[in-house]
């Protein structure tokens, strides 16, 4: 709890700075950068789904929504914001998709192809605790697929960790997913999200020789819109996400998390090496007696 109200507070000194940099652009007669922001959604519970509509009122109030391949050019003092829901539950097709067409939001959609109509085995092996929701069935991907609303892309296969496999492997997961995808769709795949958003080096290659145009991760900034690489990151959000929360993700306001999570791995890999290395002298100590 205080690290999430920790996170927000540095999220609204960043926004204060962006606004001050805009606000001094404005005085000069120009317009500030736009920002270009991806929110990732996994289940709606049908519970939350009053909340879930607010978020999505917010959304067109404050930035102009756009489909996940979106490739600018991002204009100035404008906030793009794409929707997109990993797993393929079935809780997309009943409560959040509803929603979306009132507002007329488009979204993407990753579905895990060997899970499709079955529970998400994954959970249980993630979380120690099994799942009420099911991947929704290949009959319901289909129907989704020609709704002109929604994208159907990849998950990946069995919804594995991608960094550390084998060449064989990731072509296991990414290739055949999106293989199995484009002929049950009867049209081409062009995106993946990396589940749990595990991924190095590697993983982008094997994506972009697959044929993939983007890959999504689980963290926020970076992208092709910037750097024109293949990946792209995003920003967790759920229905239960406090409303300030919430407007500050869409304004681009944790962009910073990367940076931050880096600098705990480091801080972490330096303090298991010590602890390592105290540990191996403590154990030399008596035959040095």
């Amino acid at each position: 709890m205080v690290l999430g109200w920790m996170k927000i507070i540095i999220g609204i000194v960043y926004v204060l700075f962006w606004n001050l940099y805009a606000g001094l652009l404005t005085m000069l007669n120009m317009a500030g950068p736009g920002t270009f922001v991806v929110l990732f959604y996994h289940g709606i519970p049908a519970q939350h789904r009053g909340r879930f509509a607010r978020q999505m009122d917010v959304l067109l109030r404050c930035a102009t929504p756009v489909r996940a391949d979106f490739a600018g050019p991002i204009e100035r003092g404008v906030r793009y914001v794409a929707v997109t829901f990993d797993d393929g539950f079935q809780s997309f097709a009943d409560t959040a998709l509803p929603e979306l067409e009132k507002r007329g939001i488009p979204s993407t959609v990753f579905v895990p192809t060997a899970y499709m109509g079955k529970k998400p085995g994954w959970v249980s092996a993630a979380h120690g605790k099994g799942c009420n929701e099911s991947v929704m069935s290949r009959e319901q991907i289909i129907e989704l697929a020609s709704h002109p609303l929604v994208s159907v892309q990849s998950h990946g296969h069995r919804h594995v960790r991608l960094a550390g496999l084998g060449d064989a492997a990731l072509g296991l997961e990414l290739a055949q997913s999106k293989k199995i995808l484009e002929a049950l769709l009867g049209c081409t795949v062009t995106q993946v999200a990396f589940p749990f958003g595990s991924f190095n080096r590697q993983s982008l290659d094997s994506a972009a020789r697959a044929g993939y145009e983007r890959a999504f991760g689980i963290l926020p900034g970076g992208g092709p819109c910037e750097r024109g690489d293949l990946y792209m990151g995003r920003i967790f959000a759920q229905a239960q996400d406090a409303r300030i929360d919430f407007k500050l993700k869409i304004a681009g306001a944790y962009r910073w998390l990367p940076y931050a999570v880096m600098i705990k791995n480091t801080l972490r890999r330096g303090f298991t090496s010590v602890l390592r290395a105290a540990s191996a002298g403590t154990q030399r100590a008596p035959d040095q007696v």
